[in-house]
């Protein structure tokens, strides 16, 4: 019998001396009305910030698509809590759909 098909997302091969580019690369942190999302581009310059607010036991998201039922952030923000990646440093990299760790051990939370 075949082995299942694994449906799961994963970076595509690349030679060792080929940069991987990353396009979506997020971290999350606290804040004291919810959580932050931040954006980061390939040279980890911050490039979006989204306040993720809680409400009556539901995430908001100040993202332009915020008014439908979800969005790429709410639907991060649950990969975050599930990982224990918030306050952490830690990155996700949307696009790959994987961790990457903290840059340093120590991590300011200010």
């Amino acid at each position: 019998m075949p082995a299942p098909k694994d449906t799961h997302r994963t970076l595509p091969a690349q030679s060792p001396d080929t940069p991987r580019t990353l396009t979506s690369l997020y971290n999350c942190r606290t804040i004291p009305h919810g959580y932050r999302m931040v954006k980061f581009d390939q040279l980890l310059n911050v490039e979006s910030t989204y306040d993720m607010p809680l409400f009556n036991g539901h995430i908001g998201c100040s993202c332009f698509q915020a008014s439908r039922p979800t969005c790429r952030h709410r639907d991060m923000i649950e990969r975050f809590i599930t990982a224990q990646a918030i306050d952490t440093g830690r990155f996700y990299d949307y696009d790959g759909q994987q961790w990457l760790p903290a840059l340093t051990q120590e991590y300011d939370k200010s």
